[in-house]
């Protein structure tokens, strides 16, 4: 049995498994380069005679990635009857924890987080009697600023670019598109959806090839502006500019380890990332044919 966890760097996570130490078996736990043990505890212990406890293993980790941590209920002078599991992690920078408010027919009435209810289009709202409530953990490296939400072979699932996640944030799969799901509807997450966009002035040549730029609007006609979906602070701004499907677009290379590389429309509308992550291969967004103009570096 493997399960699926997704964590932000240093944020603790407690793996509970009832135990019985007089039986004689005993919970072992194996961990991926990465992934640290915590703390090793025995809580719950029953007061009667022969009476179970649980084991609570502690773990976190310091660096994004993808770990496993194995876990193995067993006698330890017997090599069979094994029970045994594997927790797959997935540490990520940035980690949005939502609670979906349904109704009967999972439909989205709004959301619910840091001890805030909110409509679907992230307006503040008080209700008294909750029909649902579902738990999802989504992955924020890129400021997202609304969800859209599907059921997929009857589970409900959330869209980022090209892709459909699980709520505990697994990835399903990529797609074309989405018209073969039932839509369930939408939400505009509070504090991302006003995010202040820098602008940046590229100087290109006829045939599209960048030789300069400037931060900030142009007054020139010649000169091409586009929207960041990020603000220009303290950190090296790196983007390289292409032509795909006739018209400009970028592609914002962060700094570090393990993040997508995402392509954005000049109005600073998220297409999707053909490159970086995890695997290196993206989320799936196909960005075949893109003519590569020129490259920006913005430096701090």
């Amino acid at each position: 049995m493997e399960k699926n966890v997704l964590l932000k760097v240093n944020e603790k996570y407690n793996i509970d498994r009832y135990a019985n130490a007089s039986t004689g078996y005993q919970w072992k736990i194996m961990l991926s380069p990465g992934i640290d043990l915590i703390a090793d505890d025995v809580i719950n212990v029953s007061n009667e005679v022969g009476g179970g406890s649980t084991k609570r293993f502690t773990v976190a980790a310091k660096e994004t990635g993808i770990y496993y941590v194995a876990l193995m209920y067993l006698r330890t002078w017997e090599n069979f009857d094994v029970k045994a599991e594997v927790i797959r992690f997935e540490i990520v920078r940035k980690l949005l924890n939502i609670d979906l408010i349904l109704d009967g027919h999972d439909g989205i009435i709004g959301y619910a987080m840091n001890q805030q209810t909110y409509d679907p289009e992230g307006n503040p709202m008080m209700i008294d009697n909750i029909p649902k409530m579902l738990n999802i953990k989504v992955s924020n490296e890129d400021d997202i600023d609304h969800l859209n939400f599907y059921k997929q072979n009857g589970e409900l699932t959330y869209s980022v670019g090209t892709c459909l996640w699980n709520p505990g944030g697994r990835k399903i799969g990529c797609y074309d598109d989405f018209d073969k799901f039932q839509h369930l509807g939408s939400i505009r997450i509070k504090g991302t959806s006003n995010k202040i966009m820098s602008k940046v002035s590229l100087t290109m040549k006829p045939d599209g090839t960048v030789t300069g730029f400037k931060v900030g609007d142009s007054n020139d006609p010649r000169d091409f502006v586009i929207q960041l979906s990020f603000p220009i602070g303290k950190d090296r701004i790196y983007l390289k500019i292409y032509k795909w499907q006739n018209k400009i677009v970028y592609q914002h290379i962060p700094n570090g380890y393990d993040m997508f590389n995402t392509v954005y429309e000049a109005n600073g509308k998220k297409l999707g990332s053909p490159t970086g992550g995890l695997t290196g291969k993206g989320d799936g967004f196909k960005f075949t044919g893109a003519k590569f103009l020129g490259e920006v570096i913005i430096n701090p």
